[in-house]
């Protein structure tokens, strides 16, 4: 591991062109098998660039993994953020990494052998501020029967090269170059809601005219525990984004008429798909869980013009995680 001085100097000289940086709680086996692909990384140079950790676990539940990868990187860091607040050990994560660009990656995710390669290559040809790529879901047990992954957990993608919007920016797959975190920072209102990323993104584009553009080829995937093939827990992921996705798009706009057009048009959605809902009683299972997570998310976007605050990452003392 390099020393503080020897980074004082990378961070002045730029020496480094990446900074691969994974936020992590109380996850150790997830991180673990995280390592483990980056290990396998091809077509980079390991020596211009780091992997940086940030453990948002008071009891460093993450520092005995640290400790068994930290000599297999020529640069590696491992640091504590104890308040539980995700947007906080995301900025710590820019504050202690010093490449040009940020590479982020979450502790349930895992990355495909091109994944940094495919970064490195677009942004050569490419002159975008920030790049994104898919995140593919693998289950980690078996789903009940009605849980088709395609039809819950697929994700928005798009070409390669093609520019994106805000919604679509997620922090993931990201890499972004560090400029532009120079302004900007991820809120800690967000650091138990989630929506963070959505959040700093808009600001991003809005204040920075940031150009974010898709890299379909660099692809990780994302597991996922038992305990969210649940219709339960679907139904208050969706609520949740719907609160943040209003909160984030309030805060672009001082338009109280637009904030009231938005309202009237969530509840008509609400009475929508509260029908849709009872119709859909009478089909497959998918389609009334499908429907019951569109009408939370209309639920959620009603409270979130109220600035009702969904503590989704709020966990008790042992045994819990927050992502995404």
């Amino acid at each position: 591991m390099i020393s503080l001085q020897e980074k004082k100097k990378i961070k002045t000289t730029k020496l480094l062109e990446v900074s691969v940086c994974v936020p992590t709680f109380r996850r150790p086996e997830s991180l673990r098998r995280l390592l483990k692909s980056f290990l396998e990384l091809l077509d980079i140079d390991f020596l211009k660039m780091e992997f940086v950790i940030v453990d948002n676990d008071s009891s460093q539940s993450a520092k005995p993994v640290f400790e068994e990868f930290k000599h297999q990187f020529p640069n590696f860091n491992y640091f504590t953020q104890s308040e539980q607040n995700i947007a906080l050990t995301r900025n710590m994560l820019v504050e202690e990494s010093c490449g040009e660009w940020i590479a982020f990656i979450d502790d349930d995710e895992v990355a495909d052998k091109q994944w940094l390669a495919s970064y490195l290559e677009l942004k050569n040809r490419l002159d975008g501020d920030g790049f994104f790529g898919p995140v593919y879901s693998v289950f980690e047990s078996e789903p009940p029967a009605w849980l088709e992954r395609d039809f819950f957990f697929k994700r928005k993608s798009f070409l390669t090269g093609a520019q994106i919007p805000e919604q679509d920016a997620r922090t993931g797959n990201a890499f972004l170059k560090r400029k532009l975190f120079l302004k900007n920072k991820f809120d800690p209102d967000f650091g138990l809601t989630g929506g963070e990323d959505s959040d700093l993104f808009a600001r991003m584009i809005e204040k920075e005219k940031a150009n974010f553009f898709w890299c379909n080829e660099a692809i990780v995937r994302e597991y996922v525990p038992k305990e969210r093939l649940d219709w339960r827990w679907l139904i208050k992921r969706s609520f949740r984004t719907g609160i943040t996705f209003t909160i984030v798009s309030n805060r672009k706009t001082d338009n109280s008429v637009s904030a009231v057009l938005g309202l009237i048009k969530s509840t008509a959605g609400t009475i929508f798909f509260l029908l849709h809902a009872i119709v859909s009683i009478f089909r497959q299972r998918k389609y009334l869980v499908k429907s019951a997570m569109r009408l939370s998310l209309q639920i959620g976007h009603i409270l979130g013009f109220f600035n009702y605050s969904y503590n989704e990452y709020k966990v008790k003392p042992a045994n819990h995680s927050f992502s995404k």
